[in-house]
């Protein structure tokens, strides 16, 4: 039986604790939460124990502390986590300062515990297919992508998650998503630009090889605009696009749009199948198989987490100054 600590009552804290408890072989042993009302809640479906002490939740027999706090927080309940021998299991962005996000990845090590960082993106059926393809060859060689992510604001995230303080805005907090993947298809840009403001981003990306791509990142939409999320790769043979549009303002509401699209130069437009999954609990499927084999991740390392925040914040530093930045 896997035991989970979950830090954070608040939407990522109740996405995680209610996949974990789904899961076979799983127990939900611990809730923290700053706000006591909020950590009973959540941990009462699953008969575990609420705490607003992130010390007293650290201390609870437990595998692993799941981390679903403001990213300002991640280091050092991390490395306590680590001092207390439990592995982590930390939310995206793994921090807001690479700095500490090494520190995170070092004390794992000297404590031979694992580091998980949830980059749900990577295990999203649709957007690990793309990823598979495009490193295959369908499209032939990769020359640009174009990628949105876009969300009602404040909204259901408000504007404390969202401050450069706590998550670092949405630059980062919002778009780091789209910095990894197209890392993950191209490797570390060359030069990064941004434009927009703090709440609606232009980020354009130049790689080694002449590849170009753009992302646009926002959390200043309507009140009621569905999460919305678009990645579309050309190749010198093709194009792969895949659209996603939420059933609500929450990128987990059923009920919206999610397609994949093979658009070739020669031929018919083919719609891609992809077997259904939610991408949090795959993910954390996938970190339970991890924890259980004392194997690290093959999809999302430490190294690779660090490398994304690198590039959102050469694109945070590339819109505060107005000119393009080397990562």
């Amino acid at each position: 039986m896997l035991r989970v600590a979950v830090a954070g009552a608040g939407f990522m804290g109740t996405t995680h604790a209610q996949r974990w408890a789904a899961l076979p072989e799983v127990r939900v042993v611990g809730v923290y939460s700053r706000t006591a009302a909020r950590a009973e809640a959540l941990a009462r479906p699953s008969g575990a124990v609420a705490t607003d002490d992130i010390q007293s939740l650290l201390a609870m027999p437990a595998d692993v502390v799941d981390i679903c706090l403001p990213t300002d927080r991640h280091a050092d309940v991390a490395v306590a986590a680590f001092a207390a021998r439990r592995h982590v299991v930390c939310e995206k962005p793994i921090a807001l300062d690479p700095a500490d996000g090494e520190r995170m990845a070092a004390e794992a090590r000297r404590a031979d515990r694992l580091l998980l960082v949830a980059h749900v993106v990577r295990f999203w059926p649709e957007y690990a297919r793309l990823r598979e393809m495009v490193l295959g060859g369908a499209i032939g060689r990769p020359t640009s992508a174009a990628a949105e992510r876009l969300q009602e604001g404040p909204g259901w995230v408000g504007d404390g998650w969202g401050a450069r303080a706590a998550g670092g805005g949405p630059v980062v907090d919002l778009q780091i998503h789209d910095h990894d993947f197209l890392a993950s298809l191209f490797g570390v840009p060359r030069l990064v630009q941004a434009v927009g403001g703090d709440r609606h981003v232009f980020t354009t990306y130049v790689f080694d090889g002449g590849a170009v791509a753009t992302a646009e990142a926002a959390s200043d939409m309507p009140r009621g605009y569905p999460f919305t999320s678009t990645l579309r790769v050309r190749g010198d043979e093709g194009v792969l696009e895949y659209v996603f549009r939420a059933g609500g303002v929450r990128p987990d509401e059923a009920g919206g749009l999610s397609a994949l699209t093979l658009h070739p130069d020669a031929g018919a437009p083919a719609p891609i199948a992809v077997p259904p999954g939610d991408a949090y609990t795959l993910q954390l499927a996938h970190f339970a198989d991890c924890l259980r084999r004392g194997e690290p991740s093959g999809v999302v390392s430490p190294a690779s987490a660090i490398r994304a925040l690198r590039i959102a914040l050469a694109a945070r530093a590339a819109l505060d100054a107005g000119t393009a930045v080397r990562p």
